[in-house]
């Protein structure tokens, strides 16, 4: 008796598995016979005054690719390959596409993250992301972002995405470690990288520059900036000064106009 219960048991569950599966198998026939009526956009930046791609833009690509979509099933749509395309767009970090039983595509992207404007030896100018690729300036949508020049080579053609420019890096690493902390995110607003290489950051606010010097492991020394700046100095003081000299873990050496 109780073996005839285990059988019964196996038989439910595999009949419950296979009436799974034929819905699946159904619902998926229904969807690729589903006739396309619309589509929304959603685009996700990590800051609106970052944005560098509209939802018109992603709807010109689209339209580029497939003429017209009104009408059409979706196994007769490859959403795949429009994916592709999407992603191919210089400003596109990531697409998806996906579509309901009703015909509407929902398509998300991921814009990447500009975190510097480049303005090299030469005056070329482009963006650098937070992995440190490059991007054109977009004239009508320039991007809230530090302005990085002064000693840079680097032309916006060097780049691969099987290379490591050393120059970048170092730039990568200190707008990483600005941008780690929202109060200095705020208070820089260029960055100047001298002969010697050394970086200098100048405030947005203040008539003085700060020398960083190296741009590796600057977080302590910039926490260091971060607390001068809140506690070190009044109103006065700042007025006075001309430069601040940060280049040494666990020392903050100001510099007075009239020296």
């Amino acid at each position: 008796m109780m073996k005839f219960k285990k059988i019964l048991i196996v038989l439910f569950w595999i009949a419950a598995l296979a009436g799974i599966v034929t819905m699946i198998v159904y619902a998926g026939s229904r969807y690729d016979n589903v006739a396309y009526k619309g589509y929304s956009i959603n685009i996700t930046a990590s800051d609106d005054t970052e944005r560098l791609i509209s939802k018109s833009d992603i709807e010109n690509i689209i339209l580029t690719r497939t003429d017209s979509l009104i009408g059409r099933k979706f196994k007769d749509i490859d959403l795949v390959n429009l994916e592709k395309t999407l992603r191919e767009n210089v400003y596109v970090n990531e697409a998806e596409i996906s579509g309901d039983m009703w015909g509407n595509l929902q398509i998300n992207v991921k814009q990447r993250k500009p975190i510097a404007r480049i303005v090299n030896k030469e005056n070329e100018q482009y963006y650098i992301d937070d992995l440190g690729g490059a991007m054109p300036i977009r004239p009508g949508m320039p991007a809230r972002v530090i302005v990085v020049n002064g000693n840079i080579s680097t032309k916006y053609s060097d780049f691969r995405a099987d290379t490591v420019i050393q120059e970048i890096n170092a730039i990568l690493s200190c707008m990483n470690a600005i941008n780690r902390d929202e109060f200095l995110k705020a208070q820089i607003g260029q960055v100047f990288i001298d002969d010697n290489n050394d970086f200098i950051l100048i405030p947005l606010l203040g008539d003085h520059t700060v020398l960083l010097g190296s741009p590796y492991f600057a977080d302590n020394r910039l926490e260091n900036l971060k607390i001068f700046y809140k506690e070190g100095l009044g109103v006065e003081e700042w007025k006075k000064s001309k430069r601040i000299d940060i280049r040494f873990e666990n020392q903050v050496v100001v510099q007075n106009k009239n020296r």
